[in-house]
């Protein structure tokens, strides 16, 4: 009778032990789970940053070249206001010896 009660608790010690097995396991894959939903987040937020980096570096050429076709404009616009100076120059020089 005793090797009964014996085996009976072994057996139910067995049964606590895998009870508490499975309520760990649950818990290790809900927060398997968990962690799956974050790297997928993570990964999204890595992508985002990675398009934005493209952008920011494609705004920052558009941005060069803007500044390059600027610089242009500027000398060719200094250019025809030196040029408009010169001519201006000419004229007055010429009334003035015509009104002499």
């Amino acid at each position: 009778m005793e090797q009964i009660q014996q085996l009976e608790t072994r057996v139910e010690r067995v049964l606590q032990a895998l009870e508490h097995s499975r309520r760990h396991n649950q818990r290790l894959e809900e927060e398997c789970e968990k962690l799956g939903r974050r790297l997928d987040e993570a990964t999204g937020i890595q992508e985002q940053n990675e398009q934005l980096k493209q952008q920011i570096a494609r705004l920052e050429g558009e941005l060069e070249a803007m500044l390059g076709r600027e610089s242009q404009m500027r000398d060719r616009l200094l250019h025809i206001l030196g040029k408009i100076d010169s001519i201006e120059h000419e004229i007055i020089g010429t009334g003035e010896m015509k009104g002499t």
